[in-house]
Parts: C-alpha cells; sequence; structure tokens
C-alpha cells in the first residue's frame, strides 16, 4: 500500500472499533504524519468529536466536516473512500502494519535530513565528532510504535518475548557464526565486542573468517580495514572461500583448476552483503560511512581491524587517544544502533604469570579505556606459537587457538577452542 494513505488507513479502521479502542488508536497518531489538508482536517475533526463524547463514523465525520465549513464537492466521496476494503480486514493486525508504515516515512524523512546536515557540515568542513553526535541524538526522538514513553511494563514484555524467541531458537541479536560461542556471544544492538591479541595470534584473520560467516548467513557487514588494502583483504576472503593458500594466489602458484575455483566464487550472491573500506579512518570518517550504509538499509553489524589503527586527533597522549576512539566506537553503537567489532592489539610483551603466557583484561590497561567501554572483551591465543604442547583444555596444541571471554556483561566467561588454519583465514 501506498504509504501516503496509511493514515487515511488507519482513520478507517478506527470506525470499525469500540469507542474506547477508538481513542487509544487516535492518540497513536502523530501529526506530523499528517501530510494533505484532507488528513489533517479529518485529524481535526475526530479530536473534537472526541471532546463532544460523540461516536466516530462517517456520519458524525461528515457532520463535524460541514460544522467547520470543509465541505467541498470532493469531501463526501473522500471520507467514504475511508472505510472501503477493511470490513474483512483483521483489525488490531492491521493497524500495527499501518502504523509501522507511517513510522517508516518518518524515519526515513529523518534520515535524509540528517544526511543533509552531514553532508552541509562535510561540505564547509566543520563537522567534529561532537556535531554528528548531537545529529544523531536529535534523531532518537522517533518513536517506534507508540507517542509515549515506554513504560517498565513494556520493558518487561520486551524482554519475555526475546525469551520466547530464544526458546524457539531465535535469538534477538548477532550470533558470530561459530557453534563453539552461541551460548555466550549475542551481539545486540548497542554491543561492542573488543577482541585483543598480540601480533601473530590471527586477529585478521578470525575477522575474515567470522565476516564470511556473517554474509553467507545474508548478514550485511561494513569492514573497516585500517591496515592492509581491499586487495590484501580480498585476497583473503578468497582463500577462506575456496580454501587456497593466499601466498598461492600472491605469488602466481594457482593452477588452472584453482584459478577455475576462484572464478567460481566471484558471481556468489553474498559479496554484495559486504561492504569493505581501506585506508585511514577517524571515528567521525567511520561514523558518516555507516551512517550512509544504514539508511539504505545496508548495514547490520560493523567490523574494525584494528582500534589503535583510527586516526586519532593530535596532540594527546596516546592513552588520552585511544580513550578517544574507544568512547567513539561505544558512541557509534549507542546512537546508530549497530553491533561493532573491534580487533585491538596487544603488546608484544608477555608477562609470564606462573608460566602462563595467556593474555588478561590487565594486558588492556595501557590501551586507554577499552575494557570499560566493550560489553564483551576477550583474547585471541595461540599455545602453539609459545612452545606450548596442549591447549587449556589439554588437547594438542597443534592447530589449535584459544578463544578467550574475560568480560561479558551479559553472558559466561571461559575459554573455547578453535581449530585453525592461518593460510586460508579459517577459524572453526
Amino acid at each position: 500500500m501506498n504509504k501516503k494513505h496509511a493514515i487515511e488507513m488507519i482513520i478507517g479502521l478506527i470506525m470499525f472499533q469500540k469507542k474506547n479502542e477508538q481513542i487509544a488508536t487516535f492518540n497513536r497518531i502523530k501529526t506530523q504524519w499528517l501530510k494533505t489538508p484532507f488528513q489533517k482536517h479529518v485529524h481535526k475533526a475526530i479530536d473534537q468529536l472526541i471532546q463532544q463524547n460523540e461516536n466516530i463514523d462517517q456520519l458524525t465525520l461528515l457532520k463535524q466536516f460541514r460544522s467547520n465549513g470543509w465541505m467541498d464537492k470532493s469531501t463526501t466521496k473522500q471520507i467514504s473512500a475511508l472505510t472501503i476494503d477493511v470490513h474483512s480486514i483483521n483489525v488490531p493486525v492491521y493497524l500495527n502494519s499501518l502504523f509501522m508504515q507511517c513510522v517508516e516515512e518518518e524515519v526515513f524523512e529523518r534520515a535524509v535530513q540528517i544526511r543533509n546536515q552531514i553532508d552541509n557540515f562535510i561540505e564547509t568542513q566543520t563537522l567534529t565528532f561532537e556535531k554528528f553526535h548531537d545529529i544523531i541524538e536529535s534523531g532518537r526522538n522517533i518513536e517506534v510504535n507508540d507517542p509515549k514513553e515506554k513504560t517498565n511494563v513494556d520493558a518487561i514484555f520486551d524482554v519475555l518475548n526475546d525469551h520466547e524467541s530464544a526458546k524457539r531458537n531465535e535469538m534477538k541479536g548477532i550470533s558470530i557464526g561459530y557453534n563453539q560461542l552461541k551460548e555466550m556471544i549475542v551481539l545486540e544492538d548497542v554491543d561492542l565486542l573488543v577482541i585483543g591479541a598480540r601480533p601473530a595470534m590471527g586477529k585478521t584473520a578470525f575477522a575474515v573468517s567470522t565476516v564470511m560467516n556473517l554474509i553467507k548467513e545474508g548478514k550485511k557487514v561494513a569492514f573497516f580495514a585500517l591496515e592492509m588494502s581491499t586487495k590484501q583483504m580480498m585476497r583473503r576472503m578468497i582463500a577462506n572461500v575456496t580454501s587456497l593458500d593466499s601466498n598461492m594466489l600472491k605469488f602466481g602458484r594457482c593452477t588452472e583448476s584453482q584459478i577455475k575455483k576462484v572464478f567460481q566464487v566471484q558471481t556468489e550472491q553474498f559479496w554484495s552483503n559486504l561492504h569493505l573500506y581501506e585506508g585511514t579512518h577517524t571515528i567521525k570518517d567511520i561514523a558518516v560511512k555507516v551512517s550512509d550504509l544504514q539508511m539504505k538499509d545496508q548495514v547490520d553489524i560493523v567490523f574494525i581491524d584494528y582500534l589503535q589503527k583510527i586516526k586519532p586527533i593530535n596532540g594527546r597522549s596516546r592513552y588520552e587517544q585511544v580513550t578517544e576512539i574507544s568512547n567513539g566506537i561505544k558512541l557509534l553503537c549507542q546512537n546508530l544502533k549497530v553491533p561493532c567489532v573491534a580487533l585491538a592489539q596487544l603488546s608484544r610483551s608477555v608477562t609470564e604469570r606462573g608460566g602462563d603466557k595467556r593474555p588478561v583484561l590487565s594486558d588492556l590497561k595501557e590501551s586507554g579505556e577499552i575494557e570499560q567501554d566493550a560489553s564483551i572483551v576477550s583474547f585471541l591465543h595461540r599455545p602453539e606459537y609459545y612452545g606450548q604442547d596442549e591447549t587449556f583444555n589439554g588437547q594438542s596444541s597443534e592447530n589449535k587457538c584459544e578463544f578467550i571471554v574475560a568480560k561479558n556483561r551479559e553472558g559466561e566467561i571461559g575459554i573455547v577452542e578453535f581449530d585453525v588454519n592461518l593460510s586460508i583465514s579459517k577459524f572453526w
């Protein structure tokens, strides 16, 4: 249905409700949804009828129009058209659909306004992250279901609905694509997952493997590769999909049949779910690009490889710079309602704790306020790299990586193990 007429369909359905239901439905209508003079007149007339304690139907509406002097040759036909084809409709269900259409239009209009404001600031080179934050905040006044503020009772219903969905294995949020982590990590729309690791642990390989899992599932991913070029990242992703060593692709060692495999995956539809960005970016750059994707319904989750490579504001200590970056990513998640996975580089130095070289939360202390901003903090650790024969669970360390969940605001902590093949950027 044309969104322009959704509000008129809502008004038509009101006439099939009981009096108390009519008032409740009418109170949900927002004046900014009224686009035409006729819609505004109908809204005003119904408000007057409610004040007069009159029933709301076509006859009383016509009388109110006459009383207000709004009648013309098309009025009777327009009022009659309000109730066409709504007699057999499930009113409550259809009303919710119509209200959502009105909200979608409002969200779209507000998104265009936000985009225009941001474009203006960019054009005049006056955009700061603070201004971006204020612009996004100004757009958070759009209510999805009811113009009234959500009550605690509503919030409890939301929790219960999520619980029932979880019982049906329909978790609200994004699982990052590994069976080992399904019971530990589900990212909701304001969550920041930080994955820290020392060099050579496979941070980028893990990110590539995770992103490939997600885009194959139909999730739309924005990937900011701040350390590698698009070509380098794509080489790793092709290796992940085809199981060809990425170095064979780089140095021209593939056979004709292996190259044929690359051509075959080139046409896969899942590539359209990936938005890959290379080069130096500030938090502002990332926020603008994610906002742009969001307006086109093209992003479900953001990946950043890696956090400390985001360009900071100059003239501050490294601790302050990383803190600002971390705070900025968290604000991005909260304001745009999109989860983010940010990789973080840990120092090569290993402080042995009784011979244990696994990273812990204190290893982030020199890296700003990452731990405080993150909903979940995890680490990658390969015991084999340090000459250790066994993993935490007593398994052979060969081609194994431990995924250490050290902080989890709404979930368990612990260590799970992955098989890993870094030459094809594959974790499983």
